[in-house]
């Protein structure tokens, strides 16, 4: 007997309309546990259709979408063992429809074929040159979900946009969560009363709403469009990056009583 429940998140997110999809949410909000069976009944539908899943890394899938993915499978009583392909973690489906996994930090994959519909999981940890390599591959739909916790490329690159439309969840969308997560939840809500710490985590992952990074070194800090020229170079720094992240060179000048940190690259 299937134990999938249809939740109030997926109602709310089949009714997105526009090609690009941004979904931000709390935790347990129910957002990949809603875009997949999505994804899973387009793929079943409609013939010959390709659909990509990406994340940060292939860890990261397996421990999320991926593993969602085939709980969804079984749980409704789809999923067929040699369907699968675990080498290029590829299901194909009786029509010839598939849903593949991949990372961002497989390069080849980034500049590779196109699909139909792309869905990137925790799209925050992803950067703004992977996510366009991926789009303009894509015909149809891009999912993209992530918790709030501070403004990145979605909000500069993508809210304003016309083909664009935005679906904040919370895990009161949520029907499938047990009471016990629940409770711990919302315990978050009196400790936010006395803890600008708690305050900044019920906002992300209990109302869904944008937060701050926590213990930012600048937290006051604003964009300009260009460098000014009466801005005097102190020294530039460099950071080699870990795991995924870019190589990044900084030039820091002094302009007035402020500090001007220059993108280099």
């Amino acid at each position: 007997m299937s134990n999938f429940i249809y939740t109030t998140a997926i109602r709310k997110l089949r009714k997105l309309t526009k090609r690009i999809k941004i979904i931000p949410g709390g935790t347990s909000a129910g957002k990949t546990f809603g875009i997949l069976p999505i994804l899973i009944d387009r793929a079943a539908k409609r013939k010959g259709l390709e659909i990509s899943v990406v994340s940060e890394s292939i860890p990261h899938l397996r421990r999320g979408a991926l593993k969602d993915f085939e709980k969804i499978m079984r749980s409704t009583n789809r999923w067929i063992d040699v369907n699968f392909n675990k080498s290029l973690l590829r299901y194909t489906f009786v029509n010839g429809s598939y849903i593949e996994f991949f990372s961002v930090d497989q390069p080849d994959k980034l500049r590779g074929a196109r699909r139909n519909i792309l869905y990137i999981n925790e799209c925050n940890n992803v950067d703004f040159e992977s996510y366009q390599q991926l789009s303009i591959r894509t015909s149809d739909e891009v999912w993209l979900d992530y918790n709030p916790t501070h403004e990145f490329w979605v909000h500069t690159e993508l809210i304003e946009d016309e083909d664009s439309e935005l679906l904040k969840l919370t895990y009161k969308d949520n029907e499938a969560l047990s009471d016990s997560i629940i409770k711990e939840i919302e315990k978050a809500r009196d400790k936010a009363k006395t803890s600008t710490y708690w305050q900044n985590w019920w906002n992300v992952y209990g109302l869904g709403l944008q937060g701050t990074l926590s213990g930012a070194c600048i937290p006051d800090w604003k964009e300009i469009d260009k460098l000014p020229a009466e801005a005097r170079l102190l020294s530039y720094g460099m950071d080699f990056g870990y795991s995924i992240d870019p190589t990044t060179l900084i030039g820091l000048y002094k302009w007035n009583n402020a500090y001007v940190f220059d993108e280099v690259l």
